[in-house]
């Protein structure tokens, strides 16, 4: 298993050793949110503060190609990534920001970015955009998911001050955005 830690550490353990010692021990140059297994188990994907996102190999703990994405200089930008499903892209949503990035995770960058705010103004067609876009009315990724089976699908859990939580779910196969389903 493996761990993550606001001492901007990222561990991996092996169950079958003595619990004492990580298998290997990285660091990152923020406050480490979450970490994620690769489909395949390859990697670890680990989530940062401010956008630092990386890969790091599990049988080495050598860190994978780089995933750069442009730091806020906000602390308190917190990131979420997971893989999609056939482990080419991963995506992360942030705290403070209102897109999901859809990034190449062999190090080309950013394939896609996903404007939430557009999608819930879809949605919401009786909103004017500023009120949902605008300043003094943020929406914001509180959390998201690859299908775990359909390679370029995800859902994004999108909250914002005007309306309930929703789930925007899309299909980049298809580059459209399915219908958005409200949450009580």
């Amino acid at each position: 298993f493996a761990t993550s830690s606001f001492d901007r550490s990222v561990k991996l353990f092996d169950l079958r050793a003595p619990p004492t010692s990580s298998v290997f021990t990285r660091r990152m140059r923020s406050q480490v949110v979450m970490v994620c297994f690769s489909p395949d188990d390859q990697y670890i994907l680990a989530s940062g503060t401010d956008n630092d996102i990386a890969l790091i190999e599990t049988s080495t703990g050598a860190h994978g190609p780089p995933l750069h994405l442009c730091r806020t200089f906000r602390t308190n930008n917190y990131c979420r990534s997971y893989f999609l499903s056939g482990a080419q892209y991963c995506v992360v949503g942030r705290s403070r920001q209102r897109v999901v990035s859809v990034v190449h995770t062999d190090g080309r960058g950013v394939a896609r970015e996903l404007d939430v705010a557009l999608a819930l103004h879809a949605h919401h067609t009786h909103r004017p955009v500023c009120a949902v876009s605008g300043i003094g009315a943020p929406s914001y990724v509180q959390s998201l998911r690859g299908h775990p089976s359909v390679e370029l699908q995800l859902g994004v859990l999108v909250k914002s001050q005007f309306f309930r939580s929703t789930i925007v779910e899309y299909d980049l196969a298809k580059s459209a955005i399915a219908q958005p389903n409200a949450l009580l």
